[in-house]
């Protein structure tokens, strides 16, 4: 946007150039006072902190965007472009933070889906990755409002026949031959424990993501009981699709002692 006015100014400044060139004027003190007004003008206009210009270009930006995500539009590259180039570094993100969280707070799913899109490269560190992944997993329950109700239910009553009043018990499921990272972990002193999307570790990859992709899981249990005793247990599943909240009851004789 900036190259098109520098190129406009050193036409304008060639004939300017040409004049000053030639052996007799008595005018060139004149010449050079408003050459270097022109060029101060453009400086100011374009990169000093006074920049009007530039103002009123990001001003431009903002409002074209809001606009889209007002409409609910896809916001297309070209405004993207003009985003890397317009507003700095690092503003970037500020400005991302906001139009995600009005777009998703809004309900723009088209405008949410096309931001979330183009901020992915810009969130790195590992806390600005969890930022990210919070506004994907706000956008996907709004896209799929069924999976703010995706929850499972782990039976541990068998135990109690294998004579273990349970001291500590720790559940954890996987995405069966996935990442080694949990979908959902939660340790507990019950027989019956409930697991949910705020069980997992990283935002978006969790219960909620296994029952819409319809994912093999891993089920691994441990019971500590209070005489000393503990046992495992370890079995993949699928969710039962036709319902978001699922049981799964482990029998008695699917436990295994744990070697000391």
């Amino acid at each position: 946007m900036i190259l098109p006015y520098i190129a406009i100014t050193i036409l304008f400044l060639l004939p300017i150039i040409a004049f000053l060139f030639r052996q007799v004027t008595n005018l060139k003190g004149v010449v050079i006072g408003i050459t270097v007004f022109i060029i101060s003008a453009v400086l100011v206009a374009y990169f000093s902190s006074f920049s009007f210009i530039g103002n009123y270009q990001i001003s431009s930006l903002n409002n074209k965007i809001i606009q889209k995500i007002l409409n609910n539009n896809e916001i297309e590259d070209d405004l993207f472009s003009e985003f890397d180039l317009l507003v700095p570094l690092e503003d970037q993100k500020i400005w991302l933070v906001k139009y995600l969280n009005k777009s998703i707070s809004d309900k723009k799913i088209k405008s949410a889906e096309s931001l979330i899109a183009f901020s992915e490269p810009f969130f790195q560190t590992n806390e600005e990755k969890l930022v990210f992944y919070n506004f994907y997993t706000m956008l996907r329950d709004l896209k799929f409002p069924i999976s703010k109700e995706v929850a499972l239910m782990v039976d541990l009553s068998s135990i109690g026949s294998l004579e273990c009043s349970i001291l500590e018990s720790e559940i954890e499921v996987y995405i069966n031959n996935g990442p080694e990272i949990p979908i959902a972990s939660k340790k507990s002193d019950l027989d019956k424990i409930l697991l949910d999307s705020s069980h997992s570790l990283i935002p978006g990859f969790d219960l909620s993501s296994a029952y819409l992709n319809n994912e093999e899981m891993l089920l691994e249990a441990e019971i500590l009981c209070e005489n000393g005793v503990s046992y495992s247990f370890e079995s993949t599943f699928f969710f039962i699709i036709s319902s978001p909240i699922n049981d799964y009851k482990i029998e008695t004789n699917q436990w295994s002692t744990v070697t000391q």
